[in-house]
């Protein structure tokens, strides 16, 4: 076993710069603790809102393998959660039953911080960044879209990507989000094969539907939040606009080509209203 900061290290924050009251949570909890990872840990790692939950349950449902986490208290005791997704919470505090020591899966939303195995999920980023801003919302944060964006409470979406590069890393299983929810047979081949294990089952999870306004980790129906304003997908097209072409993910036009499209529209608008009247 070799020892790793459970969270990534505090090198982490403040080189990426993040602010708000997540942030503060994490160092507290940094300054505490160190946990000694099994050196077999494979993390799932992903930028929040990535469907790493989902992961997890189809880990659990078909492979019968439980999953840790770097935070503690991960599923804020959300019961039915941790029993869909088969969360382990001895994980967060070093404490390993035999059972789980078999194969360490812990997720983490942190940048990279060894060579370890790991399934690395990735979303379209304004998915993530719009759930992300209405997940921390129905937790009680006072948080803005725009601050997300610009990276101020998770880090920068394409930095985390760019940061693992699951694409060449050795050793990691690259999922992305749209296939994960909708193409469950390769899916679960793809993980059959990394893990080298058979599913004991072969259906996807019964999720159940969380009641009330949230936050929800799992849910049948994944939100995507408020749309972008025209000034927001600007901002993310400036900073992200270069991962989402690596990945394939459709770009929408920039600022300036924005208002152009929509003064245009506004004057075609116009020209009909003039002819309609001196009809």
């Amino acid at each position: 076993m070799s020892s790793v900061r459970s969270e990534g290290s505090t090198r982490t924050l403040r080189r990426i710069g993040i602010e708000g009251p997540i942030v503060g949570m994490l160092r507290d909890f940094l300054g505490r603790r160190t946990i000694v990872w099994p050196d077999n840990t494979v993390w799932l790692a992903s930028y929040p809102r990535s469907g790493n939950t989902y992961l997890r349950a189809i880990l659990w449902s078909c492979f019968g393998l439980q999953t840790g986490s770097v935070y503690p208290n991960d599923l804020r005791g959300d019961l039915a959660v941790s029993q869909q997704v088969g969360h382990f919470e001895g994980a967060a505090h070093g404490q390993f039953s035999a059972d789980f020591l078999r194969l360490p899966l812990v997720k983490t939303h942190e940048w990279p911080v060894d060579n370890r195995r790991a399934i690395y999920v990735v979303r379209n980023g304004r998915d993530c960044c719009r759930s992300l801003c209405e997940f921390l919302l129905a937790e009680g944060h006072d948080v803005d879209l725009d601050a997300i964006i610009a990276g101020r409470y998770f880090g920068s979406w394409s930095s985390h990507f760019l940061a693992w590069d699951p694409e060449v890393r050795p050793n990691t299983l690259f999922l992305r989000f749209e296939r994960l929810t909708k193409d469950f047979d390769g899916t679960l081949d793809r993980l059959a094969q990394f893990l080298d294990m058979r599913p004991v089952h072969a259906v996807p999870p019964n999720l159940v539907a969380a009641p009330g306004p949230g936050p929800h980790w799992l849910s049948p129906k994944s939100t995507h939040g408020k749309a972008m304003t025209s000034a927001q997908e600007a901002m993310f097209n400036r900073l992200h606009g270069h991962v989402m072409a690596r990945l394939g993910y459709q770009t929408v036009p920039s600022q300036p080509e924005v208002v152009s499209r929509t003064s245009a529209a506004a004057l075609m608008a116009g020209i009909k209203d003039w002819l309609q009247r001196i009809r």
